[in-house]
């Protein structure tokens, strides 16, 4: 899911992009899981030094200043994924904006229209959800100031113990610091939730007993389904099925 960051300069009406996007937000329209609007630079600043929590970023501008494009460039290079999508109001702005360094994800015009204007968030999260999949091959555990790097594909299964994570592989096991929703926003498709204390790597599940609520891994483990993890469980293994 995508993580936007918009800069809204223009109209406060109800037909400006911000207010638009949220209303698609609101009704589930488009694969936005976070947005935050800010109205001026020196919060678009602010708001953009938690890099990691964005990926996308709107600057619908009445007019391109020479801090918009400082700021974008800036931007695509400390980022390791974004996308920069223009709503302008001016169409003379379109050769201003649109430089192969900033790499612009799409110029849109004031009024934007609801539907061109989600057209282009889908757009954006087809390439974001290839490019996302492609870095995702490691999962980063981060111990201090160090950052350790597990294979995904190693991974078996993640299991809560106390405030702690342990990350069980074939050859080794790593305890540190999260919660499951971090660890889920990171591994994304191929793991699920089968019990509050326990997070499986699909691909490593081996058999499932229904009557005893249990999964066998192919680490040799068994661990346990609870009840109102079991749906999630059944249509993960489900799309799986499908998939192959």
């Amino acid at each position: 899911m995508l993580s936007v960051l918009a800069l809204e300069t223009q109209s406060r009406e109800s037909n400006s992009a911000s207010k638009i996007l949220l209303a698609g937000c609101k009704q589930r329209t488009i694969p936005v899981k976070r947005f935050i609007t800010v109205r001026s630079m020196e919060s678009f600043y602010e708001a953009a030094e938690e890099s990691n929590k964005y990926n996308t970023v709107i600057m619908s501008l009445k007019s391109v200043k020479d801090a918009h494009i400082d700021f974008a460039l800036k931007l695509r290079a400390e980022w390791s994924v974004l996308f920069v999508i223009f709503v302008l109001e001016d169409p003379a702005d379109v050769i201003t904006v649109a430089r192969p360094s900033i790499q612009v994800s799409g110029i849109l015009f004031t009024p934007p229209e609801a539907d061109k204007l989600y057209k282009t968030i889908w757009e954006v999260y087809t390439e974001f959800t290839r490019v996302y999949k492609k870095k995702q091959n490691r999962f980063i555990v981060k111990n201090g100031a160090e950052n350790v790097f597990v294979d995904i594909d190693d991974i078996c299964f993640f299991e809560a113990r106390a405030k702690k994570i342990a990350i069980k592989t074939f050859t080794q096991e790593i305890s540190f610091y999260s919660n499951f929703d971090s660890i889920l926003e990171q591994v994304s498709e191929g793991f699920v939730r089968c019990h509050k204390g326990f997070v499986v790597n699909l691909q490593h599940i081996k058999g499932v007993n229904w009557r005893e609520m249990t999964l066998s891994m192919s680490d040799g483990s068994f661990l346990p389904v609870s009840r109102s993890f079991k749906q999630a469980v059944v249509d993960a293994l489900t799309t799986v099925e499908e998939e192959i």
